[in-house]
């Protein structure tokens, strides 16, 4: 596999990539008129102060805090646990005004750095919980780059403030999605054994999922695609990770295998 398209889980890399995430988000949350953290996002019955409370709990939860009681029942769109536990923090920190919750967001996550600089590298190869299962500490660092960047880009989206694709936290996000390609292809859009899937992404590495013995496997564009689906970054990390309605139309072009290709690009978001 190319290495370009596999994420480095080395201590410093994640840390740089992880700091890089909190500032930029903190950035935007600083720059936002107070009025405006009432705009609804895509995140499901969540607008901008809930994304943003969302972002505190998860770091507050890191740093050892216990999540808050609050009464959530009637929440239509808690689907598990994990998202009872993010609700409870967003009704928790909801009576915070604009400038409230920002001073929580820049207070917490400044407390994060600071635990996460005294953590070394046996730390972060230590296994433990993560959303997607034990892994080491560094690949959880990693999946959270992945999760404040999205919400970044949803905040963003909600104000009309475009940007923040070309960081250093929006790079690992990437690669971080690219990473379960493989099963979308071969398990959730159940493509046989010889589909070549391309994924041609305008402002990022392309890359092609090729199905062997009912795996998809990560390699560089080929020549033999069966299909192939084009679109820019920014609309490839909105439809993995659940935003907006997957179909073909001026951002996402296919060729090839239609049929193949609408399984794919139905199947693609996998976030939770």
């Amino acid at each position: 596999m190319n290495p370009l398209l596999v994420p480095t889980y080395d201590r410093d890399s994640v840390v740089t990539d992880l700091k890089d995430a909190w500032h930029n988000f903190v950035m935007v949350a600083e720059s936002i008129d107070d009025s405006k953290f009432t705009a609804m996002t895509s995140c499901p019955s969540w607008n901008v102060h809930d994304v943003v409370a969302h972002i505190i709990g998860i770091e507050k939860m890191l740093l050892g805090e216990a999540t808050p009681e609050a009464d959530i029942d009637g929440f239509e769109h808690i689907r598990n646990s994990i998202g009872a536990i993010n609700e409870r923090w967003i009704v928790h920190l909801r009576s915070l005004d604009a400038v409230d919750i920002v001073t929580a967001l820049s207070e917490t996550l400044l407390r994060r750095e600071h635990a996460i600089e005294k953590m070394d590298e046996q730390d972060f190869e230590k296994v433990g919980w993560s959303p997607i299962g034990d892994v080491s500490y560094s690949r959880f660092m990693s999946i959270r780059v992945f999760d404040i960047w999205i919400h970044e880009q949803d905040i963003r989206e909600a104000v009309g403030q475009n940007g923040g694709l070309d960081t250093k936290a929006a790079h690992r996000a990437y690669l971080e999605a690219t990473t379960n390609m493989g099963y979308v292809v071969a398990k959730k859009a159940a493509l046989d054994n010889g589909a070549v899937v391309g994924f041609h992404i305008i402002d990022a590495p392309s890359f092609s999922v090729a199905v062997a013995d009912g795996r998809g496997v990560l390699a560089d564009p080929q020549q033999d695609e069966s299909c192939s689906l084009e679109m820019s970054m920014s609309t490839y990390m909105r439809l993995i990770a659940g935003r907006g309605e997957p179909k073909f139309n001026d951002d996402v072009a296919f060729a090839g295998d239609l049929d193949q290709a609408s399984r794919v690009l139905s199947n693609l978001a996998f976030t939770i």
